[in-house]
């Protein structure tokens, strides 16, 4: 969740900048921001965390299917109880 709202909020402020940028243009004002890794350790870093939000939403897609299978099993044990078997 707060790995999509940090996607959205960059998504808003690029397409603020872009507008800028745009309108900016005839003023003589940069089109928007490159957000190319100026060195190594940028490039490292940035697939460092891109790597990072991999592992991160496949350990939230495994959380969601046990937890989505202990609330099957409940509810599974709830309705024999009340059935009565």
């Amino acid at each position: 969740m707060v790995n999509a709202s940090i996607r959205s909020a960059a998504r808003r402020a690029r397409l603020r900048i872009g507008r800028a940028g745009a309108v900016g243009a005839d003023h003589g004002l940069s089109e928007g921001l490159d957000d190319a890794p100026c060195s190594l350790y940028g490039l490292m870093t940035r697939q460092s965390l891109e790597r990072l939000e991999a592992e991160l939403v496949e350990v939230k897609h495994r959380v969601n299917m046990v937890l989505w299978g202990v609330g099957t099993a409940v509810l599974i044990d709830v309705v024999m109880r009340l059935t009565g078997r």
